[in-house]
């Protein structure tokens, strides 16, 4: 469970320990969420004593849903794990300012942390790290950036 305590928008406060498994997304005999067994799957990580579940990772076949399957899951299982164990939200796009939204949209849910995978296709780089000036997500600063992401002045 999370050390040194705090609401889950207190994120940067947190420590988390333990054993946090990717909860897989299930899906009924023609391919569409099934969602009560997704509520079977929270239970039973729950119920065997996880210290959190992170859901929309690579194995919860994240890039195969669509946005709205994305919401109706983080809803779901937000919902129904109830405080729980802290469900931690892979929040991963190729777009900066897609990831910053999914980001934001996961806090409000309740998420207790968001997760992301660095872009597959290229490391990020200042200009394509920027996200809108709005957004309360707070992004890790880079010490160096690849010298072909550089400013040329």
């Amino acid at each position: 469970m999370a050390e040194g305590g705090g609401e889950s928008g207190d994120m940067a406060k947190q420590i988390f320990t333990g054993v946090f498994p990717i909860a897989p997304t299930t899906f009924d005999e023609r391919g569409e969420l099934d969602l009560a067994s997704q509520k079977r799957t929270i239970d039973f990580m729950v119920d065997a004593k996880v210290d959190g579940i992170c859901i929309l990772a690579n194995y919860s076949e994240q890039f195969a849903l669509t946005d709205a399957e994305r919401e109706q899951l983080i809803d779901t299982i937000l919902t129904h794990a109830a405080g729980r164990v802290p469900i931690i939200v892979t929040t991963t796009h190729y777009s900066t300012r897609i990831a910053a939204e999914r980001s934001k949209r996961a806090q409000q849910a309740g998420a207790a942390m968001v997760m992301l995978m660095p872009p597959i296709t290229a490391p990020p780089c200042a200009r394509t790290r920027r996200a809108s000036p709005n957004t309360s997500v707070r992004w890790p600063r880079r010490s160096t950036s690849p010298s072909w992401c550089r400013t040329r002045r």
